[in-house]
């Protein structure tokens, strides 16, 4: 298998020759977990997925190459080191530099007298949040002794873009495109403007998605639109200087639906959605929340992510990016990844996945990234701050106070859904 890279698939892998744009999905387990069988399942991903396997060469022009690929996917099994063992080890994968050779993914296991984690690595150039959240499930399926079908390597997205959005007439939108992002203006900058090459990981759990998610409906928005106006307001109040200051807010958007791509099929289909908002100290969330909502919505209609992945296209030959000591303005503030409610992951005999935690490292440039999941009814929250400009502290703060605000806005309710709970559990015991 040989094909070129696509546009953003080369802008990915030129990024993480300088820092780390790897994505990395976690699966926490409770139960007994048998080591032969993760690396056998590990064995089975890569000849399902041989694209997994392949290198990213040139010849001059970068592209996947299977030439260079090893029999198996990496596979590593040490003894858990504590509870938070699995977070030292996802830095490290952030870094991760993928030689020619060594495939594009890699497999660790960490064992435990309570169960294990697992962690998949992948190369960003390869995979987007849906495609390591896919590859979990298929490893779990390949864990208990399923057949699935050799995958067949998709073609970049670029070439499956609508029609309105290829050719004379997409260019012709972007350029458009590219004055509607001028007139947008700076943004509150945060941090330094050093490129990002080491990534902290930090996160929590919010227990009360379902309470949130009712509430952001109530005021016309949804749980996603109250994430980011909360996450937008915790940015504000932290870094702002307390005056009426615009915040840009980085949405990747899944575009699977538009090129014909579905959840089985492994390859990088997201873009950007950049937007710019208005926040001073007497900002109503929910006013907020509602602008987050409409806005992406609206963006994702009239077609920005496709415009943004037009404009965003990598060298087609191997190229470091040029630093640069010029500070702009124009600098991400916040970025934010939400893969939405994953259904539950496939049952194996003895375990059970009670998290799951997909993250990824932000682009040299950014200077945190946010990426959300919801499962089993609860929210993971999970960001990665850019050791560079931001210091190894300021990502507890950021949570912090984030999950502060997630809590004092349900918490008129929440008491009272708890006892809710309670009386039901009660009642079916009864019962």
């Amino acid at each position: 298998m040989e094909r070129h890279l696509g546009g953003l698939e080369r802008q990915f892998h030129h990024q993480n020759l300088v820092g780390s744009t790897n994505i990395c999905a976690v699966l926490r387990l409770r139960g007994s977990c048998d080591r032969a069988r993760w690396q056998e399942a590990t064995r089975r991903l890569g000849d399902v997925f041989p694209l997994l396997r392949a290198s990213i060469v040139a010849d001059p022009f970068l592209r996947f190459s299977l030439a260079y690929a090893p029999a198996f996917l990496p596979f590593h099994v040490e003894k858990m080191q504590g509870d938070e063992h699995w977070r030292r080890l996802l830095e490290k994968e952030m870094q991760r530099r993928y030689a020619v050779g060594d495939g594009l993914a890699c497999v660790h296991v960490l064992e435990s007298e309570r169960g294990c984690d697992v962690l998949l690595s992948l190369s960003h150039a390869l995979a987007d949040g849906l495609s390591s959240s896919y590859l979990c499930r298929a490893l779990l399926l390949l864990y208990r002794g399923d057949s699935l079908p050799v995958a067949p390597p998709s073609l970049p997205m670029e070439q499956r873009f609508p029609a309105k959005f290829r050719g004379f007439r997409g260019w012709w939108r972007a350029f458009c495109f590219i004055f509607k992002l001028g007139k947008m203006g700076p943004a509150l900058q945060v941090g330094s403007a050093a490129w990002t090459q080491q990534t902290l990981s930090h996160g929590f759990v919010f227990h009360h998605a379902q309470e949130l998610n009712a509430l952001a409906r109530q005021h016309g928005s949804n749980l996603f639109g109250a994430f980011c106006a909360l996450a937008l307001q915790t940015i504000y109040e932290l870094y702002g200087n307390g005056e009426i200051q615009n915040v840009s807010l980085n949405t990747p958007v899944s575009l699977r639906a538009g090129v014909g791509a579905g959840p089985e099929e492994v390859g990088l289909f997201i873009a950007g959605h950049m937007a710019l908002y208005q926040l001073h100290p007497d900002m109503d969330v929910w006013t907020l929340a509602r602008q987050c909502h409409d806005t992406l919505r609206a963006g994702v209609e009239e077609g920005r992510p496709y415009l943004l992945a037009l404009l965003a296209r990598g060298a087609r030959q191997p190229k470091a990016p040029m630093d640069s000591t010029y500070a702009s303005q124009h600098r991400p503030t916040v970025s934010i990844s939400n893969l939405g409610r994953i259904e539950n992951f496939p049952e194996i005999e003895g375990a059970q996945v009670y998290e799951h935690h997909a993250l990824s490292a932000q682009g040299v440039k950014d200077p945190f990234a946010l990426v959300l999941i919801t499962y089993q009814g609860r929210l993971y929250v999970d960001l990665q701050t850019s050791l560079e400009k931001m210091g190894p502290d300021a990502g507890p703060r950021i949570l912090q106070r984030l999950e502060e605000k997630m809590l004092e806005l349900v918490g008129a309710t929440a008491d009272k859904v708890r006892i809710l709970r309670a009386y039901s559990k009660t009642a079916e015991a009864w019962s």
